[in-house]
């Protein structure tokens, strides 16, 4: 499942581990070494490191591949020619850290600074908790870094959307040093390898947004669980690398499509997901009348073209699987 795309391969493993368990991180790219490096600095600080770290570059133009391998010779660099979205990216990582043994697979941003101790305390937890499908930690925003971006999340009963916890309201529920959710954010996904196997990867055709969601309700639907981690802290520079490179209708676009698309796969029932579709259409309809009175035109153009593929364009059958991955 390695893309063709890919141009150049740079690999090497990183200091021996100090607890049971490789840990594979991976990291998207694209024209973002500013966020990136500090990301990867962090990460080696830790007082548990990473086995392995693989940095997908996802066709960046701005050096930042060249400057990445050149600093971190221990991080293996993986270079696409074209760009592959968040989702394909991810599952071009998850499929090499497969392939290179790891136990787990530590889907990170690459906009995010973690807490020393954070892979620390994830892993603990997951071998607290071997039959759970995956983990994610206390996600604050950069600025102002006290402020709460993901402290677990729970579905709308209606529109079934994720919504985040943006207080500590569940930590005292934190049991076991962990609470169960339905949603754990891609941002931060600390999952075992054998989850991937059985569920399978992200759908490459989401490119960005709501992939990590429907890979959730796919965990879930078979009756796994996830986990929120409050003791596992780290920093997230919301959206950074997508706001520099990806225009706010495509987003727009993007989040409104895919959303749709997780609704229709998803929901059982005819009547109820009927019903939900229609609260969400409504939803959407409302979101472009209201770019429309600010006067962005793009915007409201992009949400109805994101309404119309996620209502009526064919569903995605791209979901990745790696029951033989093969090193490379």
């Amino acid at each position: 499942m390695i893309s063709k795309n890919v141009s150049k391969v740079t690999s090497a493993m990183s200091v021996k581990s100090t607890m049971n368990g490789k840990v594979g991180v991976a990291l998207i790219n694209w024209n973002g070494g500013e966020f990136t490096i500090p990301c990867i600095e962090s990460l080696l600080q830790g007082t548990r490191q990473p086995d392995l770290i693989v940095v997908i570059d996802n066709a960046s133009i701005d050096g930042s591949p060249t400057t990445i391998a050149d600093t971190f010779p221990q991080v293996s660099l993986i270079r696409n020619q074209c760009n592959v979205g968040f989702a394909g990216g991810n599952n071009q990582a998850i499929e090499f850290l497969l392939s290179n043994g790891c136990d787990y697979i530590w889907i990170l941003n690459n906009d995010t600074i973690v807490a020393r101790d954070c892979l620390t305390v994830l892993l603990k937890t997951a071998q607290r908790y071997p039959a759970a499908a995956g983990f994610s930690g206390k996600i604050y925003y950069d600025d102002p870094p006290d402020r709460l971006w993901y402290a677990g999340a729970t579905r709308h009963p209606i529109h079934k959307a994720p919504k985040h916890f943006s207080t500590d309201i569940l930590d005292c529920q934190a049991v076991g040093g962990a609470v169960p959710v339905n949603f754990i954010s891609g941002c931060c996904m600390l999952a075992p390898g054998w989850v991937f196997q059985k569920v399978g990867g992200f759908i490459n055709a989401y490119v960005a947004y709501s992939e990590d969601s429907e890979w959730c309700w796919c965990v879930t639907k078979l009756g796994l669980s996830l986990y929120y981690v409050p003791s596992a802290c780290l920093w997230h520079r919301l959206s950074a690398s997508v706001k520099k490179n990806t225009s706010h209708s495509r987003a727009i676009y993007l989040m409104g499509r895919n959303h749709l698309w997780t609704v229709r796969r998803h929901i059982d029932g005819y009547l109820f997901r009927t019903f939900c579709i229609l609260v969400n259409a409504g939803i959407q309809v409302r979101n472009c009348a209201v770019q429309l009175l600010k006067g962005n035109v793009k915007a409201a153009w992009a949400g109805m073209r994101g309404l119309m593929s996620g209502l009526f364009g064919a569903l995605p059958t791209d979901i990745p699987h790696f029951p033989n991955s093969v090193k490379l």
